[in-house]
C-alpha cells in the first residue's frame, strides 16, 4: 500500500478520482475544476491523500479530499472520501490519523463533513457525531423558468 499526499494538480488521477465521486449528475467535472483552483490558489489549505495498492500506483484504493474553509471556523471540512468496501479498517484508519494531524497543524479543532454514504460506519469508527442536518429544496424546471424576470430585480435593485 502506497499513501501519497498531493499538492498539485498535475499529481490527481482524474479518472480515477472522478470515478468515486458523490455529486449531482455531471458534477464531477465542476468539483475537479474547484479543486484544482483550491490546489493552485491555496495549496497549504487543501488535504489531498491517496491511498494506492502498491508504489507502482497499479490501482487507486482510497482517497481523502479536505480544506480549511477559513479563519472563522474551528474546523476542517471533508469535501470527499472514498474506501473501496474491500479495504480493511487500517487504511481509512491511516487515512483519518494523517487527516487528524493536518486538521491539528492547521489549528482547528474538529472534522466535518457531509455523507451520503454509510453514516453509521463514521459514526462507529471513527467517533464522529451529528452536529445538524443538511436541508435542501429542489426548484424545479418550471419553477426556474418564472424566476428569471426577478433576476433582474435583484441584481439591479
Amino acid at each position: 500500500m502506497l499513501i501519497e499526499r498531493i499538492t498539485s494538480v498535475e499529481d490527481i488521477p482524474m479518472e480515477e478520482v472522478a470515478r468515486h465521486l458523490v455529486v449531482d449528475e455531471g458534477g464531477e467535472v465542476n468539483f475537479l475544476q474547484q479543486l484544482a483552483g483550491w490546489l493552485a490558489n491555496m495549496p497549504e489549505k487543501v488535504f489531498m491523500l491517496l491511498v494506492w495498492n502498491n508504489r507502482e500506483k497499479e490501482e487507486l484504493r482510497a482517497f481523502v479530499i479536505a480544506h480549511d474553509p477559513g479563519m472563522h471556523v474551528d474546523y476542517s471540512y471533508i469535501a470527499q472520501v472514498w474506501s473501496d468496501p474491500q479495504n480493511n479498517r487500517k487504511v481509512t484508519t491511516a487515512m483519518f490519523a494523517r487527516l487528524w494531524v493536518w486538521t491539528v497543524a492547521m489549528g482547528k479543532t474538529a472534522i466535518r463533513g457531509m455523507t451520503q454514504r454509510n453514516e453509521d460506519a463514521i459514526f462507529r469508527s471513527f467517533g464522529f457525531e451529528n452536529v445538524g442536518i443538511i436541508v435542501e429544496r429542489k426548484i424545479e424546471a418550471g419553477e426556474r423558468k418564472g424566476l428569471f424576470g426577478h433576476v433582474k430585480d435583484v441584481l439591479h435593485g
